[in-house]
């Protein structure tokens, strides 16, 4: 309203005439009242069909600024007005709007139910103190989130190990570990030791419940009990106060047989990040690692009739059996070709993996080019061992009375792993 009002004052009193009878003769004010701010944000959303989309943001920064121009005046208003101007600009509208989200979630620990507004207002203690949430809350909330949703903390030390974890935990498809991380990088930004152990930890239960599937009001519930245990002042960082991080033995278990399972089958929403975590922990250290475009069956999901790989799989619960396990699947750098999918393995290997003269950029899919024939029994020995460098890599060896009782036979077991 300040902004039009210094426009219109600065009309030439011909335009300034004009527009008024424009506005008089033209222009309707529609009035509604609404029981509440969520009758008051439906409707709106409604019936604004042509404007900008109001979203929960808008909101609370109007009622935010509000507050503080009715306590501290209007200058201390539009100090903060470019403050929140600045903060959105540096994080992008959309990401800035995600932010409020997991704000909430740092506070009530539990699923969102009602409009993100009326949350904010009901859980987020410093909404009152509006100078105290924009600077104790928005603002350094705000710093970490850019640190954490784009993987590129800087630090004298460990920079590049907390970035790598953060790489994948942003390739999940769920945003709910994001809280917890919030709040530990914004506690303990100043100890990038700690901040890399927490965050190796932090993507191993992350992957676990999403290789596992578990539901997402469970997965709510997890990550806010790990927010609760960091939040204490009494807490200083160690990971062993810190219960909810910790997998026990049958956990472990569960985790190792869905990694032994039909990935591909089974886990759509894991599969691709699975096989890329996988990917860099076997390249060489520094090797910069290169997105895949798409996932290819080496044995072929329906493999022609009187070709080697019916030679090799005769049975067909033993083909199955392979078929959607990790051992089988190798990342491309280019969309799949439903005809070479099917190609004998010499012309598949040659031509499918290789093409064009020049390498696959991946290790797992070079190593399918080194070897002669694709059996059975080499099969076995290439899912125990990359089975094995994901278990090392998120430490999933349990005890060895625990393990021989109780885990499944890992070149067997291909039912009732998830």
């Amino acid at each position: 309203p300040t902004l039009l009002l210094e426009k219109a004052k600065a009309l030439p009193p011909a335009d300034l005439i004009a527009l008024w009878q424009f506005l008089a003769n033209d222009c309707s004010l529609v009035v509604i009242s609404t029981p509440d701010l969520e009758a008051a944000y439906r409707i709106f959303s409604v019936l604004n069909n042509r404007g900008l989309d109001l979203a929960p943001i808008d909101i609370i920064k109007a009622q935010v600024l509000g507050l503080i121009r009715t306590t501290a005046g209007d200058v201390k208003s539009r100090a903060y007005a470019k403050e929140w101007s600045r903060i959105e600009s540096s994080l992008g509208r959309d990401a800035f709007g995600d932010l409020f989200g997991h704000i909430r979630s740092i506070y009530a620990k539990k699923k969102q139910k009602y409009i993100l507004v009326k949350e904010f207002q009901e859980h987020v203690t410093e909404y009152k103190t509006p100078i105290d949430l924009v600077d104790k809350v928005i603002k350094p909330y705000a710093e970490v989130w850019d640190f954490v949703r784009d993987a590129d903390f800087e630090a004298t030390e460990h920079a590049e190990t907390i970035n790598e974890h953060l790489s994948w935990l942003n390739r999940v498809d769920f945003k709910d570990w994001v809280p917890p991380a919030l709040v530990y990088f914004k506690r303990f930004r100043q100890q990038p030791k700690l901040l890399a152990e927490f965050f190796q930890s932090l993507e191993r239960l992350t992957y676990f419940l999403l290789v596992t599937k578990v539901g997402i009001n469970e997965r709510i519930e997890t990550y806010a009990a790990l927010t609760k245990e960091i939040e204490p002042e009494t807490f200083k960082g160690d990971l062993a106060a810190l219960t909810t991080l910790a997998l026990t033995d049958a956990q472990k278990r569960k985790f190792v047989a869905a990694l032994d399972g039909d990935v591909y089958d089974d886990l759509p929403k894991a599969r691709m990040a699975l096989v890329l975590r996988l990917e860099s922990l076997v390249r060489a250290p520094g090797v910069q690692l290169q997105n895949a475009v798409s996932l290819e069956h080496v044995l072929p999901q329906t493999p022609p009739d009187g070709s080697d790989w019916l030679q090799w799989f005769p049975d067909e619960n033993d083909r199955e059996a392979w078929t959607h396990r990790l051992a089988n699947l190798v990342p491309l750098d280019r969309n799949k070709n439903s005809s070479a999918s099917n190609y004998d393995f010499a012309k598949k290997k040659n031509v499918y993996f290789k093409g064009k003269g020049t390498a696959s950029p991946f290790v797992l899919t070079q190593e399918v080019r080194s070897e002669e024939k694709w059996t059975p029994a080499m099969l076995v020995d290439r899912q125990e061992r990359l089975v094995g460098v994901l278990k090392k890599h998120w430490a999933l060896e349990v005890s060895p009375t625990e393990s021989a009782s109780k885990t499944p036979d890992i070149t067997t077991a291909t039912d009732g792993q998830v």
